[in-house]
C-alpha cells in the first residue's frame, strides 16, 4: 500500500511493495497535517460566519430598538394632539356655527341691497 499527495489530492495505492514503519510514519504525518490544515480553514470560515452573524444581529437588535423607540414617541404624540382636538371641538363647532351665520346673514344683505336698489334707496 502507498499513500501519495499531488497538491491538495491524496491517493492510496495497494502494491505488493511494502513500505517501511518509518515511511509509513512520515506520509501518516504528513496526511494528518493536510486534513489537520483543511479541517481549520473550514473551522475558521464558520467562525467568521457565525461572528458576521453576530454582528449583523446586533445592529438589527439595535435599529428595532430605536424603531421601537420612534414608534413610541409617535404613540405618544397622537395621544396628545387626540386630546388637544377633543379641547378644540367646541371652539370648532362654534366657528362652524359662526360661518353658517356669517353666510346667512351675507346672504341677507345682498338680498336687502337688491331690495334698496328696485326701490331706489342707495345704502
Amino acid at each position: 500500500m502507498s499513500i501519495s499527495t499531488s497538491g491538495d489530492d491524496v491517493s492510496i495505492s495497494t502494491s505488493e511493495h511494502k513500505e517501511s514503519p518509518d515511511e509509513l510514519t512520515n506520509v501518516s504525518h504528513e496526511l494528518f497535517d493536510k486534513l489537520s490544515s483543511y479541517l481549520e480553514t473550514e473551522l475558521g470560515g464558520t467562525r467568521d460566519t457565525y461572528g458576521l452573524l453576530e454582528d449583523l444581529n446586533k445592529i438589527a437588535t439595535d435599529q428595532y430598538a430605536d424603531l421601537s423607540h420612534s414608534a413610541s414617541q409617535i404613540k405618544d404624540s397622537l395621544r396628545d394632539l387626540d386630546v388637544k382636538y377633543k379641547l378644540l371641538l367646541p371652539y370648532l363647532e362654534q366657528l362652524t356655527q359662526l360661518d353658517i351665520f356669517c353666510s346667512s346673514y351675507g346672504a341677507s344683505y345682498i338680498e336687502v341691497g337688491c331690495i334698496y336698489e328696485s326701490v331706489g334707496i342707495k345704502v
